[in-house]
């Protein structure tokens, strides 16, 4: 039988009257190496829903131990879940590699646990890790994961949108079983492989860059929009849009004004000086109509990025988005005004 420790307010030293207490509810019991969930591997579920995992190495698979994870009496109180990555010292030294897998059933069944942090320390995601956890609306899969185990989101059914790594070369089996409220998916160009029954009663549109990839894995055509990504820029295209990010793609995938309103126009393409992207409506011609998207009726010009527009080019590359690519000291200058000017440093 496995046992965890209830540590109370009053031991610790809080004010059991405080509203903003936290305390810890129940953790790894350190006499007891059956409450750990990995060789080095340690948990602790505080009050205020938080459930931390700490340590190095691999979490442990409970799918063959009966699903017994040592929270496994606590569902109801977890509403956050936070895993420890990697640490290093100030010369870059790792201190300790953090937690690299997260095992399998590790946190099906959590009906509370809204919101997740996986760390770039985890390389593999185990089966049914999210199984029917139905209250998880969104998650960051970090580049460093690179393969995925079966049923990994099945039935984890408030799942609104994701973004697949381009760390991962396939989907397993049944991946997104039962995901009927997902609304947006992207396959990353790396994906190569999708399994049997990805995609079973799944409704997402599906960005892929192969739509034969996807289909007869759960998904019908409908559900299909493909996409190309620019090896040069890394700007994705999809229905005639380009997209500096795929959540900008996903974004604008969500307003369908943004979708059907707007298309690209780039005036005289041959007087563009294309840089990796002629004849893609980017070109290098900062001066032109080139980058900009105009309505059909030619009303109103400005540039669109996902959810976000923008009144011209200067406002753009003043924003958080960066056109990713090298710009001549001519072309710098015309964006950066007489008050900034650019000079070259060699290296």
């Amino acid at each position: 039988m496995k046992k965890c420790v209830l540590i109370l307010g009053m031991i610790l030293g809080f004010n059991a009257n405080a509203d903003d207490e936290i305390t810890i509810i129940a953790q790894t019991n350190p006499n007891d190496a059956s409450t750990k969930c990995g060789d080095n591997c340690t948990w602790t579920l505080y009050s205020n829903g938080k459930l931390e995992i700490s340590g190095s190495g691999d979490m442990y698979e409970w799918y063959d131990q009966g699903w017994n994870t040592p929270w496994k009496g606590y569902a109801e109180n977890i509403t956050n879940v936070v895993i420890e990555g990697a640490t290093k010292d100030e010369n870059g030294n790792v201190l300790n590699k953090g937690i690299t897998s997260i095992g399998s059933v590790a946190f099906a069944n959590l009906n509370s646990m809204k919101s997740i942090e996986v760390p770039d320390s985890v390389k593999f995601i185990s089966s049914l890790a999210f199984y029917a956890a139905t209250a998880l609306e969104s998650i960051h899969i970090p580049q460093s994961v690179e393969s995925m185990n079966w049923g990994t989101f099945e039935l984890t059914s408030s799942l609104k949108d994701i973004v697949l790594p381009d760390s991962l070369t396939y989907i397993p089996d049944y991946c997104f079983l039962d995901n009927t409220s997902l609304e947006a998916l992207i396959i990353p160009e790396s994906i190569t492989q999708v399994n049997d029954h990805a995609f079973d009663n799944t409704s997402a549109t599906i960005y892929c860059t192969s739509a034969s990839l996807c289909v007869d894995k759960g998904a019908d055509e409908s559900q299909i929009q493909t996409y190309t990504k620019d090896k040069i820029t890394g700007i994705y295209e999809s229905d005639g849009l380009y997209f500096l990010s795929s959540d900008d793609m996903i974004r604008a995938g969500k307003t369908t004004d943004a979708t059907e309103k707007y298309e690209i126009s780039c005036g005289d393409l041959d007087s563009c000086k294309a840089q990796g992207l002629k004849n893609k409506g980017l070109c290098s011609d900062l001066t032109g109509d080139c980058k900009t998207i105009v309505d059909s009726d030619n009303a109103a010009r400005m540039i669109i990025v996902g959810s976000k527009t923008y009144q011209s080019l200067e406002a753009l590359l003043k924003g958080k988005y960066d056109v990713r690519r090298i710009y001549t000291v001519d072309e710098a200058n015309a964006v950066a005004g007489e008050k900034n000017r650019v000079s070259i440093k060699y290296r």
